[in-house]
């Protein structure tokens, strides 16, 4: 008998604009952030939450550490 797994993919990507209270766009940027879910033996939504969840989380992890100075666009 065989047996097999797969794994729960995701990928979020977020772009963000910082706008002046005169509607000029101050800031823009677009972060991705990407994680996988190993070892699953069902395809279920669970899986895919933990896949989604921790792709959330890095994408805003890798935004809120980025380095890129704002300024006028």
């Amino acid at each position: 008998m065989g047996f097999f797994s797969g794994d729960a993919v995701a990928e979020v990507t977020v772009a963000v604009q910082v706008k002046t209270p005169d509607g000029r766009i101050w800031f823009a940027h677009s972060v991705t952030g990407e994680a996988k879910e190993g070892g699953v033996m069902l395809a279920l939504g669970h899986n895919a939450k933990a896949s989604l969840d921790k792709a959330l989380t890095a994408c805003v992890s890798r935004l809120v550490s980025d380095r890129i100075s704002p300024g006028p666009c």
